[in-house]
């Protein structure tokens, strides 16, 4: 068994899934598996056939969400720390994951949650650009608030125990630091790693409504598309 369980939750995320898992081949940090939870309700073979060429455990879910899939990855698990992860994401630095883990050792593995700052791939921020100020906003948040934002959570299996996402559908990543803090833990934003992601939300929607999109039911009826 490995240390580190990456979870993943997929939806017709096959292009961006070969390049995320090919990613964290190139991390120095090696003690890992990666299961993949594809929601996808036509059993999209493409994608299981990306994560089953990378080694990656395959879960299909039947019932729609992020939330719920994240979920059923999660629990199908059995490594001793979680990485809550998204298919589009990957980290800036080859030693990331390696500093994660020592990080939340150092910290206290069952009394710590950690979470990473965020940046679009597709280019340099600019604060009054209406497809990247969401992202602004979610990285002030992470040093001002207790919150957590996928991807990028890292925990114990003890903690997902006590404290497991309560809304399957929507906001469970937030909902669980706040959930963290309540109950006492620490919910710390780990210094210089910083996760590269393509910014497919703020891509469709102005950024205070995309703090409230269904971003599930736009992925379903093709209004968002894939940013490559």
């Amino acid at each position: 068994m490995a240390l580190v369980a990456i979870c993943i939750p997929t939806f017709e995320d096959d292009q961006e899934l070969d390049e995320t898992l090919h990613s964290f081949k190139l991390q120095t940090f090696k003690d890992y598996q990666v299961y993949v939870a594809d929601y996808d309700p036509d059993n999209c073979s493409k994608t299981r056939q990306v994560a089953l060429k990378h080694n990656a455990h395959v879960i299909n879910v039947k019932r729609k969400g992020i939330g719920y899939a994240r979920h059923i990855a999660t629990m199908a698990s059995k490594e001793p720390i979680i990485l809550a992860w998204d298919a589009d994401a990957r980290f800036r630095e080859r030693d990331a994951l390696e500093r994660m883990v020592n990080y939340l050792m150092a910290n206290g593995i069952d009394s710590t949650i950690l979470h990473v700052y965020q940046e679009w791939r597709k280019g340099d921020f600019h604060i009054f650009d209406d497809q990247v100020t969401y992202f602004h906003l979610i990285n002030l948040s992470r040093y001002m608030l207790p919150l957590t934002y996928t991807p990028g959570i890292m925990f114990s299996r003890n903690t997902y125990k006590e404290i497991q996402f309560k809304d399957l559908k929507k906001w469970e990543d937030i909902l669980f630091g706040l959930e963290a803090f309540l109950r006492g833990k620490r919910v710390m934003i780990i210094p210089n790693v910083t996760i590269e992601v393509s910014g497919r939300r703020a891509k469709h929607e102005a950024p205070l409504n995309a703090l409230f999109y269904d971003y599930d039911k736009a992925y379903r009826e093709g209004k968002i598309l894939r940013v490559r």
